[in-house]
């Protein structure tokens, strides 16, 4: 009897074990590329959801971004390597004046990072509000240059 119980524990154990070998060499379903493969940051977002996209205005542009208004999602990419980093800002346009949300900045070729407002404050942007956004490039954090700008719908 103890050895039909022992031969039972080692069968299981082998099912299990193999079990374990397939899952491990399963290929993995990702949203995206994967993050090393590409020297993305953060969370990649499925590139036919963005609903604005917007470059850097210099001829070869080296900046992006990317918005979603759902999520307040935005991608903010250094899509060059020219030496210059990537500043972008969310703004409220007021009389007179700009307010600044929120500002990242990005550098390092192929670099992109994933802001959202499930990260909370500042990225949580009110709902239907319209909001300007700026992508310039930046040396050393200089002068903004090659700036573009936009005002989307949050």
């Amino acid at each position: 009897m103890r050895f039909g119980y022992v031969l039972i524990r080692v069968a299981l154990a082998a099912l299990v074990g193999l079990g374990l070998v397939a899952a491990l060499q399963a290929p993995v379903q990702a949203d995206g590329p994967h993050p090393r493969s590409t020297g993305r940051v953060g969370t990649a977002v499925a590139a036919e959801s963005w609903d604005e996209q917007m470059h850097t205005d210099d001829s070869d542009p080296g900046g992006r971004v990317r918005f979603r208004a759902d999520g307040d999602v935005a991608e903010v990419c250094d899509v060059e390597a020219d030496g210059w980093a990537v500043d972008f800002q969310v703004f409220f346009d007021a009389p007179m004046q700009d307010f600044v949300i929120y500002e990242y900045q990005i550098g390092g070729s192929g670099r992109c990072q994933v802001l959202r407002a499930s990260l909370g404050s500042p990225y949580d942007l009110a709902e239907n509000q319209i909001y300007g956004f700026r992508i310039c490039l930046t040396r050393s954090g200089g002068e903004l240059r090659y700036c573009d700008y936009a005002y989307w719908r949050a």
